[in-house]
């Protein structure tokens, strides 16, 4: 296994047949101590989470205690959307979509 330098790299993919679909691409580090992002969504825990744009940007925080969530993620970002939330506590993170 090849490890990289931090900072941009570029990935690319040669298909070579027809009918092909890619439909997850993971990432892991398997001797690393941070979690990544799974946008598997779960039922959410009671926690604090930060709330995360699509392009990465950090919008704010949240306490999350069985409420709305709908509501509380609209009062930070002030929009409908698709958000990541990471809970503060375990690393874990899941997608989020604000309607």
């Amino acid at each position: 296994m090849d490890f990289y330098d931090e900072g941009e790299q570029t990935i690319r993919f040669t298909i070579t047949g027809d009918y092909v679909n890619i439909d997850k691409v993971k990432f892991a580090c398997p001797n690393c101590s941070t979690t990544g992002v799974e946008l598997t969504p779960s039922e959410m825990e009671t926690g604090n989470y930060t709330v995360i744009s699509m392009m990465g940007e950090i919008l704010g925080e949240l306490t999350y205690d069985g409420g709305d969530l709908n509501e509380k993620v609209k009062q930070i970002t002030g929009n409908k959307g698709i958000y990541a939330l990471r809970n503060t506590t375990t690393g874990k993170a899941s997608k989020f979509i604000c309607k």
